[in-house]
């Protein structure tokens, strides 16, 4: 889970368009809860503009990292983002 909420910037050509989509990524949450950078995998996603948001919103974001026992540990997760054209 993330310390704070995730909160990628909508595009604003997208805004402006209406378009929406939905991002799925797959990434490693190291020990310090710090998103391993290299360990970012697209699942899914339509347009590149969406997934360069949710990468640069992922950069800055801390999670919680998981735990054995009383250690933290690195783990593999996967989250999707939702982006809804404001009405």
């Amino acid at each position: 889970m993330p310390e704070a909420g995730v909160d990628p910037a909508y595009p604003l050509n997208a805004r402006l368009a209406g378009i929406e989509d939905s991002v799925t990524l797959a990434f490693t949450v190291r020990a310090d809860g710090l998103i391993a950078a290299e360990s970012m995998d697209l699942v899914d996603a339509n347009y590149r503009e969406f997934v360069a948001s949710v990468f640069n919103a992922l950069s800055r974001a801390r999670y919680h990292p998981a735990r054995l026992g009383d250690c933290a540990v690195a783990t593999r997760m996967k989250q999707r983002f939702v982006f809804k054209a404001p009405q």
